[in-house]
């Protein structure tokens, strides 16, 4: 069986795209929504100052649904989401 390597870096260099299953952390306005779950259905991206639009991690955000249907979409900027790599079960009710 071949040894396990893990590999690290910055978790702000990781943009999530639509899709991906993440938890919100260190909002501020939105205290409410830190450690909630949800993915990604979108991306706010606005056109830069030299007429091309890409994803900026500091001026763009990203459009998060949650797993609460009681909670509304909101943008949220990339640093306050962690991609969720391995999702929690769910509970029984």
């Amino acid at each position: 069986v071949d040894e396990e390597e893990q590999y690290s870096f910055e978790s702000t260099r990781i943009i999530p795209f639509p899709g991906t299953p993440v938890v919100c952390h260190g909002l501020q306005k939105a205290a409410h929504l830190n450690g909630k779950i949800g993915d990604v259905r979108g991306l706010d991206v606005k056109e830069k100052e030299d007429g091309n639009k890409y994803f900026d991690v500091d001026m763009d955000r990203c459009v998060v649904h949650f797993e609460d249907k009681s909670l509304a979409p909101v943008k949220v900027k990339p640093t306050n989401l962690r991609v969720l790599f391995d999702l929690p079960k769910a509970h029984d009710a």
